[in-house]
């Protein structure tokens, strides 16, 4: 729409330019046409000077009639017309995207109060932080479910491709025989771009010596992670491809601390969005209240499991007395 307009726009300057050569030659017509009548009666050249009259005069007719039919059928209002509607168009889809921004609020709430910890009794044997990183990342999913779905519209783009995911330096896991345990990683809730595919995704930010687009995404989650800042960073992926990535630090709510970075990768956008910035820290803002209540549930069911164990043993060890108590009364 905007490159029509613009195409739109310099075609009526070039039709002005055009009338405005008309116009000149129209006064040059004027001046001749004077000097033509001057010298019609003039009996040596007569014939000649009235020829000129004439057809001088035919070609201000004709640019008389040109210039009424410009005026007519190419009036500049097109332009302020097709201009408004554009600027219409920009207005519905703010509005559509403050709405998407409302929407998604309105159901993080829930989500929020929907968030709980399912992860299972752990034996010596058992992997852990398997269990524990597929507890989170389905709590992660859930809260981030409509951000993922609006991003375009966040972004105002026509992409409908994305990455996104969230680094966080610690969270708190039930380890082996149901201990505490610190856990931490970077994890994908939405992977177009099948980052998903590198064994090392998910310990990226320990990795030693990373490289290409690896490198890059760990640079960039370690400068918005420690400054505290949001970035933003085009990356070359190869030599006919570019991506760009976008980092939001995830504040601790309580104190200056960071507790993570959410990131997005998406094709390279021309603009972003002037609100972008404090648009991200409202999701941002969320997550870390979503990162304190999920640290209290997974504490919950630490002490569920405990609580569970505890009756376990209450029951083997009355069983135990009452076979004990049965073979002093034999």
């Amino acid at each position: 729409m905007e490159k029509t307009l613009q195409k739109f726009e310099n075609w009526i300057v070039v039709i002005q330019k055009s009338i405005l050569v008309l116009a000149g030659i129209e006064v040059l017509i004027v001046l001749i046409i004077g000097v033509a009548s001057n010298n019609v009666t003039n009996n040596t050249n007569s014939l000649i000077w009235s020829s000129i009259l004439i057809i001088l005069g035919i070609l201000y007719v004709m640019i008389t009639i040109i210039k009424i039919a410009y005026n007519k059928s190419f009036p500049i209002s097109i332009v302020n017309e097709l201009t408004s509607k554009k600027k219409l168009e920009i207005s519905l889809s703010e509005i559509n995207r403050k709405d998407a921004i409302n929407n998604y609020i309105s159901n993080t709430i829930i989500a929020l109060s929907q968030c709980k910890c399912e992860i299972p009794r752990q034996q010596e044997e058992s992997d852990w932080e398997k269990y524990s990183d597929d507890d989170f990342t389905k709590g992660l999913k859930d809260v981030l479910n409509i951000f993922n779905s609006i991003l375009n519209i966040l972004l105002n783009t026509t992409n409908f491709k994305f990455s996104t995911g969230i680094y966080v330096e610690h969270f708190r896991g039930i380890g082996q025989n149901n201990r505490p345990k610190a856990n931490d990683g970077m994890f994908l809730i939405r992977d177009d771009y099948e980052l998903t595919k590198s064994d090392s995704i998910r310990n990226l930010m320990k990795a030693e010596r990373p490289s290409g687009i690896k490198l890059e995404i760990q640079n960039a989650i370690k400068i918005s992670l420690h400054n505290g800042k949001y970035k933003t960073k085009t990356i070359k992926v190869n030599e006919n491809r570019k991506v760009l990535l976008i980092c939001a630090n995830i504040k601790n709510l309580k104190n200056d601390d960071q507790k993570g970075v959410l990131f997005i990768i998406t094709e390279p956008l021309k603009k972003l969005p002037d609100d972008i910035e404090s648009v991200f820290k409202v999701f941002t803002n969320i997550l870390s209240h979503w990162l304190d209540l999920y640290e209290h549930e997974v504490i919950s069911r630490q002490i569920q499991i405990m609580g569970e164990e505890i009756q376990e043993d209450e029951k083997v060890l009355t069983k135990k007395n009452e076979e004990t108590d049965f073979e002093e009364i034999k």
